[in-house]
């Protein structure tokens, strides 16, 4: 839920102001030099908290969108814990694996896309 109203907020920053924040780059541009690469938005989490601390829309929407993203990882870690706390070996064993899948996953997006 905090994820969402983090979102919101970028986008209501973003209609009112009408501005990223970022350089405007024309679209053909964007799609000719690879997109991701041109270095035009954050893209490690040092320049989403940069971006964050100085108030841009984009950024502030990439903060949520990494909430987003980081919740389930969360939420797989801390019923580690909990069936660590209940000693049940067989939960604690499906809830790593779980949790080793989805950093591995994490890890791997960097290089697939």
């Amino acid at each position: 839920m905090i994820s969402l109203a983090v979102i919101v907020i970028g986008v209501v920053e973003y209609v009112i102001i009408g501005n990223t924040g970022y350089l405007k780059v024309p679209l053909d541009v964007l799609i000719k030099s690879g997109g991701p690469s041109t270095n035009v938005f954050p893209h490690y989490l040092g320049a989403i908290a940069y971006g964050v601390l100085q108030f841009k829309s984009f950024g502030i929407i990439q903060l949520g969108i990494l909430l987003l993203i980081l919740s389930p990882i969360g939420r797989i870690f801390l019923q580690i814990l909990i069936y660590a706390k209940e000693r049940d070996r067989a939960f604690i064993a499906i809830a790593a694996t779980v949790f080793v899948i989805l950093l591995i996953s994490l890890y791997l997006s960097r290089y697939i896309a």
